[in-house]
């Protein structure tokens, strides 16, 4: 399980026409495109629910934020994700600040790393230095792809098969200003 905020759909289409055949990139279908807010992991329904539950606690304003520029982690010769910046306001790191609070506080894993929005665009399956494509894209593609108001966080849980995860809603969050 995981909670994130949900990309709209202009800014959707936008990332996804970004696409391009590399043999070493496993592209994020469109619709499990989103912006992390905490980890969860795997939970017995029992907690899951509990958790589900305290997530409607959190009150929170909708906020702009801006989906902008091109980059990896980590940022080296070989990169594992190829993702899309986010610019917030301070509401966004307040939003997961909450949000990682309540998720401890119901088993869930700390995550002892800044956080640093973004959307991941691709999983790199092999080195940066074997793909001139991605290294190419990444100089080419340093822009502003749209902005978006977020005013909803989900908490999904995902499925995986052979293809990768299919992301399912199990809760939606609602902005006091939805």
């Amino acid at each position: 399980m995981f909670i994130a905020i949900p990309i709209d759909e202009s800014v959707r289409k936008t990332l996804s026409k970004l696409k391009f055949e590399d043999k070493n990139l496993r592209w994020v279908p469109a619709e499990n495109l989103h912006i992390t807010l905490q980890y969860v992991g795997n939970l017995k329904q029992s907690v899951a629910e509990n958790l589900a539950s305290e997530l409607g606690q959190i009150t929170f304003s909708s906020f702009q934020l801006s989906v902008q520029n091109i980059g990896t982690f980590p940022q080296s010769d070989n990169p594992a994700v190829l993702w899309a910046g986010v610019e917030a306001p301070r509401k966004l790191w307040a939003l997961q600040q909450k949000v990682a609070n309540v998720t401890e506080k119901n088993g869930g894993e700390p995550d002892h790393r800044e956080y640093n929005p973004h959307i991941t665009l691709a999983k790199v399956k092999s080195s940066y230095a074997d793909s001139k494509q991605l290294q190419l894209f990444l100089k080419n593609w340093q822009q502003k792809f749209g902005s978006m108001r977020a005013d909803c966080f989900i908490l999904y849980k995902s499925i995986l098969n052979e293809n990768g995860a299919i992301h399912v809603e199990y809760k939606e969050y609602r902005s006091m200003d939805y």
